[in-house]
């Protein structure tokens, strides 16, 4: 079980890696949408196993957040693009000033990827303890 719990983790935060170091494959609106493709197939693949797997674990939802994490970085990054009229920059390790509407968006963008795991965990630990 301890394998499948990793392969799990490592699946369901696919999408971070992906905003940290290839930011650029998520502004190219033909890479996203191959990005989200894939993703589907991941979150399919999460679904089947949480209604038909052998273990029916709750944990197997979690393949859901790769899709999630992609589906919203589209509308923020076009809600930015249109109110600074400009790309947000990577603000990781960049200490210069005046980027606070960048460290905005990649905090608020990063939050939000991480919603649906700390809702599927909360749900796990409530369903594991009412057994």
């Amino acid at each position: 079980m301890k394998a499948e719990s990793f392969i799990i983790t490592i699946i369901s935060i696919a999408a971070l890696p992906i905003f940290l170091f290839f930011r650029q494959l998520l502004d190219n609106k033909k890479s996203w949408i191959i990005l989200l493709e894939i993703s589907a197939g991941i979150a399919s693949v999460g679904i089947v196993l949480t209604i038909f797997g052998s273990l029916k674990s709750i944990l197997y939802l979690s393949f859901i957040t790769p899709i999630f994490a992609i589906a919203i970085y589209r509308p923020l990054y076009l809600l930015f693009k249109k109110g600074l009229k400009r790309e947000p920059i990577d603000t990781a390790f960049n200490y210069d000033s005046g980027l606070f509407y960048d460290r905005l968006f990649n905090i608020v963008y990063v939050l939000l990827s991480i919603a649906p795991i700390i809702g599927i965990l909360y749900l796990y630990i409530v369903v594991n303890n009412q057994t």
